[in-house]
């Protein structure tokens, strides 16, 4: 397996995206991921001494392409994080949703509790922040999708610089979405 760097419309090295080459010469782009295999096999070989080939920007329907991926890339990175406890989430706004709608009356789900006792929040004060806290996530989450959408926004670009802009601005928006996460 080879390594390839890329370079960046302004011909500076991407740091941390490489494109991983098979001994068949199949690419695949890969962002830095310590959980990514293939990013985990690039820091192996570097750790074994070798270099990467030298930086590639590609004619720009592949650069369009490397771009697009590495936004996929970066989102999947960012709903790793959210999908660890995704069914929880769920669950816990799925009963806080069904104690609002009877009312804050009758027993009331662990998944509430569960929060509203170490938290030392009334089972109502919980189920209304799981809910607002769901709905700040599902909002993050759908701008996030919007964001990811704005690839083909890469593909229609005329010029690697172009494509290199709309993808930078695309990351930038991306991070200050995935803050509010945390």
């Amino acid at each position: 397996m080879n390594y390839q760097q890329t370079l960046k419309a302004d011909g500076s090295v991407e740091p941390n995206c490489v494109i991983a080459i098979s001994d068949n010469g199949d690419r695949r782009v890969t962002w830095s991921n310590t959980s990514d295999p293939l990013w985990v096999a690039y820091l192996n070989s570097l750790a074994a001494g070798n270099s990467p080939l030298s930086p590639y920007s590609g004619p720009l329907e592949e650069t369009i392409r490397a771009l697009s991926e590495k936004v996929d890339a970066r989102v999947a990175n960012v709903y790793a994080a959210w999908t660890r406890f995704q069914q929880e989430y769920l669950m816990r706004e799925q009963a806080a949703a069904a104690y609002k709608a009877a009312g804050y009356a009758g027993d009331v789900s662990p998944w509430i509790s569960s929060f509203a006792t170490p938290a030392k929040l009334s089972n109502q004060d919980a189920a209304d922040r799981i809910l607002a806290q769901a709905d700040g996530l599902n909002g993050a989450l759908e701008q996030i999708g919007a964001q990811r959408m704005r690839k083909y926004e890469i593909q229609g670009a005329l010029t690697a610089q172009a494509a290199q802009a709309v993808y930078e601005d695309i990351l930038i928006q991306i991070d200050k979405i995935a803050a509010t996460l945390g």
